[in-house]
């Protein structure tokens, strides 16, 4: 199994929109918690991993930001503007 990657960012938007009381580690390490989903979803091309509690978005095998659950994602196909 390849490594999850988790950005900085990713770990700042989930103690702003899911965790206000982790710090950015932690905020890391709760999102690492979902390597086997987020592993499952990067070998089908998702970008989005949903949780109980975040979605998760994805560049591959990183996670470059965090959503709160219950937003709404709208998103074109790649390659169209």
């Amino acid at each position: 199994m390849t490594a999850v990657h988790v950005t900085h960012h990713a770990a700042q938007r989930y103690v702003e929109r899911v965790n206000g009381n982790l710090t950015l580690e932690e905020a890391a390490e709760a999102i690492r918690g979902h390597a086997s989903a987020i592993e499952a979803a990067a070998a089908f091309g998702c970008r989005v991993v949903k949780t109980s509690s975040a979605k998760l978005i994805l560049e591959g095998r990183t996670v470059v930001t965090v959503m709160n659950r219950h937003w709404l994602i709208i998103s074109q196909p790649r390659g169209h503007a």
